[in-house]
């Protein structure tokens, strides 16, 4: 390549929109760590290497990725040196996002983690505060939404959505009365009938309170929100619509930006219609979270 155009590439503003971090792992920190189980140069990693099938690249990828992954600390190490190669390409903004079921293997709750990335961020380096946590299906904090049939059949996904339900993303700056807002997809199931969501958040910063010597910011959440679907229900065809609305209260502990606690209440209402009956379905609920440290 003629050293102008790869002086010209090198000074291009450049962004990177899809790093999966376990895949990314510096394969040299590896080395470090167990020369003897990672030599510097396995077959894998040579230019002429071709994998046979997906499956073998997924093998090698977790051989490799999940002894490492077992801390904070770890998330760290590793984004610090990914981070630092970005910057060395002139990559200015970085979307990123960590295996979400990771954090049931290694007992790390997901916060820790996000803070471990955030806190390897370069000066230079923008990295968003809306963030991608996935789980091996796609559906995630971020969140890509996985496909309708899934919600219906893999208990996981309940578990992701209370964590969707749960998230809030923070705006760089906390002021009283600030306001902000962000919209959410999801995938759920009732009543074996998979449905598509989608929910309007608005945020508002209410009040400051001194609880415990610590300073706490509280957080009122609002949201409106309707779902759609289909699909069969006791051999016969079923579709459903309805609306969804809520009000939830978080507390912020305003030193470290760690998220303490939250509780609301919300309200679905659904209507079920099909070749024999049509009926509606009104739920209120009491919400409450406690984010471990």
């Amino acid at each position: 390549m003629p050293l102008a155009l790869a002086d010209f590439i090198q000074a291009l503003p450049k962004t990177e929109t899809h790093l999966h971090v376990e895949g990314a792992l510096p394969y040299e920190l590896l080395t470090a760590w167990d020369a003897a189980r990672y030599p510097a140069d396995p077959p894998f990693r040579r230019r002429d290497y071709r994998y046979a099938t997906f499956p073998e690249f997924e093998g090698i990828l977790l051989d490799n990725a999940l002894p490492w992954f077992t801390t904070a600390e770890r998330y760290y190490e590793a984004t610090r040196v990914m981070f630092a190669q970005h910057l060395a390409q002139n990559v200015r903004y970085v979307e990123t996002s960590f295996h979400l079921p990771v954090t049931q293997f290694i007992q790390v709750p997901g916060p820790e983690i996000i803070a471990a990335i955030r806190a390897a961020v370069p000066a230079g380096l923008s990295l968003p505060r809306p963030f991608s946590a996935t789980d091996s299906g796609g559906a995630g904090l971020g969140f890509r939404v996985p496909a309708e049939g899934s919600a219906c059949t893999d208990p996981a996904f309940s578990v992701l959505q209370g964590l969707h339900e749960a998230w809030i993303p923070l705006p760089d700056t906390l002021v009283m009365g600030r306001e902000w807002s962000d919209t959410v997809r999801t995938v759920s199931c009732r009543d074996r009938v998979p449905l598509r969501g989608v929910s309007v958040r608005r945020f508002r910063v209410v009040r400051g309170e001194l609880q415990d010597g610590r300073v706490v910011v509280m957080i009122e959440r609002r949201a409106k929100g309707q779902v759609a679907g289909s699909g069969d229900q006791f051999g016969e065809r079923v579709e459903l619509d309805g609306s969804s609305s809520g009000t939830v209260l978080y507390a912020l502990d305003a030193s470290s930006g760690r998220l303490l606690r939250a509780s609301g209440t919300s309200l679905v209402e659904l209507r079920f219609k099909s070749r024999r009956r049509n009926q509606r379905v009104r739920q209120e609920s009491e919400l409450s979270f406690v984010f471990r440290p």
